[in-house]
């Protein structure tokens, strides 16, 4: 089964890609090195999240 972060992240980025878009081009450098960034973020922060979860739903 695939975790449900790993849906999470995908749905993310499509989102995020499709919110840049036909604006990609338009974007100033630096709105773009954002975006690179947040989507580079991702897959880091979602696994500390899901583990941050498990260890939480483990002490109940």
């Amino acid at each position: 089964m695939i975790p449900f972060y790993i849906i999470i992240y995908l749905a993310v980025c499509v989102a995020i890609f499709g919110m840049v878009g036909d604006d990609w081009t338009g974007k100033s450098y630096a709105d773009r090195m954002a975006w690179l960034v947040i989507i580079a973020a991702w897959p880091v922060t979602m696994p500390i999240g899901f583990l941050i979860y498990v260890v939480n739903k483990a002490r109940d």
